[in-house]
């Protein structure tokens, strides 16, 4: 590689989120386990585990999962139909399935390939401004937290929590979840879910919400609530561009709740029914719920959208946003494939709804075929004119790390063969040329966390460095962060631990 190449992919290596599959929620599984008796099947989406950000160094990536080849031979750029009155809305929804299908949205494991895409910041748990670190944190039943801390310090205690996420009083059954944060200037976004498994089922549907608080942070050891809002349905999925952030849910309707909605303190405003756009093959009642807000004016930007048998895991640039069908499941939980799909775009500069063309899709497509085992999964990352792919073979748990040349033929490999990867995040400084990945040893008393440092040379993988500490312990979310030389990890004590590796 290049030298001069680095400060170009720096640029375009700003921002990462990577989509991996996540298990069972574990508060889903322990109320049907404690609950002795059958009940009716609900849909619920599970909660996503959203990975550490690639920081300042790394990139931003989109993978479009659900969008298959046969999906790019019916797109086209007409506008999508959109109701005319509640009554037209009223008469497509009433016939359709009341109760969203049943079955994983899962599917065979296969190899991503990370496309970033500029101007757009994705949704995390873990966000830095350069000098503080943010960390949104769920520990148990209803305690959920935001740490602040301040970075390149030796104490890495934090320095504020913001930890009154959750009302005081809630509804026997409600559960609260922090899904993901952003940080703008001196605005601290804090997604939140809130369900009710209990009264959902009792319903015959999903009641969940999703709360949106922003925070003036402008003195980051006293953050203050400025701002909230609830909207209606599942937290999918949340994006910001500039200022504006955007926020999108699955709702799922019943025979005596139409609209989807936003709430702010008393006031309830519903969709319009020309703000809604639908599928013309639709057939369940479920709404693919966005809404825009300004975080810096504090203020709705735009109407509240929705499209009719939409899914609301959306995928965006800085101009548009696009909306899948929601992914219908046989009893047996097979996906039901449908030949003449059609994806929604959402023109965030006319705001309108148009289908997306077989280029846009194309563009935003991730799926890459990999000469390696049938049972090896793991992401491909764009580096310039070379690609690496961070993968493991699932058979041997070996882990590995791969460069490809730009026509995606095998170059050179390493096999991590003291090591385990902790997550398939590739961090990256763009000043030295170095790429970090979190990893662990363990011996047969314990096991030590650490990062593992390589750089690519004459196309070939040259390990540098490895670092362990053995006073960090990691839970389960494997959260970290890059800034600079410095790599950061919170520890299950909460405290911020680093790694200089220069």
């Amino acid at each position: 590689m290049r030298k001069n190449d680095f400060d170009f992919i720096k640029e375009k290596f700003d921002y990462c989120e990577k989509d991996l599959p996540v298990g069972l929620e574990t508060k889903h599984i322990e109320y049907k386990i404690l609950t002795d008796r059958k009940h009716k099947t609900i849909k619920f989406r599970q909660k996503k585990n959203y990975k550490p950000l690639l920081s300042a160094a790394a990139c931003f990536i989109l993978v479009l999962g659900i969008v298959c080849t046969a999906a790019l031979m019916h797109m086209n750029s007409d506008k999508a139909s959109t109701f005319t009155d509640y009554d037209e809305l009223n008469t497509m929804v009433a016939p359709l399935d009341k109760t969203i299908s049943t079955g994983g949205r899962g599917g065979p494991l296969k190899t991503h390939k990370y496309i970033q895409t500029d101007g757009v910041e994705n949704a995390d748990v873990i966000k830095s401004d350069g000098e503080y670190i943010y960390y949104a944190v769920w520990t148990e039943l209803n305690d959920n937290s935001v740490y602040i801390y301040k970075s390149g310090e030796n104490d890495n205690a934090p320095l504020a929590v913001i930890n009154d996420l959750c009302p005081d009083e809630t509804e026997e059954g409600d559960l609260y979840d922090v899904n993901c944060i952003f940080v703008y200037h001196n605005r601290l976004v804090v997604n939140i879910s809130k369900r009710n498994y209990s009264l959902s089922e009792k319903c015959g549907r999903d009641l969940s919400t999703t709360i949106t608080k922003i925070y003036d942070i402008t003195d980051k050891s006293s953050p203050l609530l400025i701002s909230k809002f609830e909207q209606s349905g599942e937290y999918m999925s949340a994006k910001m561009i500039g200022s504006i952030l955007y926020v999108s849910t699955n709702y799922n309707l019943s025979d005596n709740n139409v609209l989807p909605w936003i709430k702010q303190g008393s006031e309830t405003v519903y969709a319009s029914p020309e703000d809604i756009a639908r599928f013309e093959n639709a057939q369940v009642a479920q709404y693919a719920v966005i809404s825009a807000y300004d975080v810096e004016a504090e203020e709705n930007a735009e109407q509240l959208k929705a499209v009719l048998g939409g899914d609301a895991d959306i995928k965006c640039t800085k101009d548009s946003i696009y909306i899948t069908e929601y992914p219908q499941y046989t009893s047996e939980g097979e996906l039901v494939q449908n030949d003449d799909r059609k994806i929604i775009k959402l023109d965030l500069k006319k705001m309108e709804f148009l289908y997306a063309d077989r280029e846009e899709i194309k563009q935003l497509s991730a799926d890459v075929e990999i000469n390696r085992y049938e049972a090896f999964t793991g992401v491909v990352y764009d580096i310039g004119d070379m690609f690496l792919c961070i993968g493991e073979d699932l058979n041997t748990v070996n882990n590995e790390i791969i460069l490809y040349d730009e026509n995606m033929v095998e170059i050179d490999s390493m096999l991590l063969d003291s090591m385990q990867l902790l997550s398939l995040n590739l961090f990256m400084n763009g000043d030295t040329g170095e790429f970090v990945l979190p990893v662990y040893s363990a011996d047969s008393e314990q096991r030590n966390y650490g990062i593992a440092v390589f750089r690519i040379n004459n196309s070939k993988i040259e390990m540098t460095n490895s670092l362990f500490n053995d006073e960090l312990m990691i839970n389960g979310n494997h959260h970290f962060i890059m800034i600079g030389d410095e790599f950061y990890c919170v520890g299950e004590d909460e405290k911020l631990y680093s790694f200089n590796y220069r």
